[in-house]
């Protein structure tokens, strides 16, 4: 089991006492190493991924994107090149910016 103990100095009639409360935490510990795992799956996949994998926030900020970009990008961006820029600033095709109708296919 793990533990997570809280201490606090109480005076009583002028008498110091300490109050101890215990908490236990076990589930807790189980979850942060669960998530741990995840993450690391996660990320071993994301940095050995050959498709260009990215994260956008919802104006198109690029937020993360896999280090395949030099790859695929044939050496003409790294990572540093393309993070906080706009998604929108690397279609092939500017007059295509805006268009999602291949979504409804």
């Amino acid at each position: 089991m793990d533990a997570e103990f809280n201490n606090k100095r109480v005076s009583i009639a002028g008498m110091l006492y300490m109050h101890t409360t215990a908490r236990d935490i076990t589930e807790r510990k189980r979850a942060e190493t669960a998530l741990i795992e995840s993450e690391t799956k996660f990320r071993s996949i994301f940095e050995n991924i050959h498709d260009c994998l990215f994260r956008t926030a919802l104006d198109g900020k690029i937020l993360e994107i896999s280090p395949s970009i030099e790859l695929i990008s044939k050496g003409q961006y790294t990572r540093n090149d393309v993070l906080g820029k706009s998604i929108m600033d690397f279609y092939q095709k500017p007059e295509s910016k805006g268009d999602i109708s291949y979504l409804a296919h």
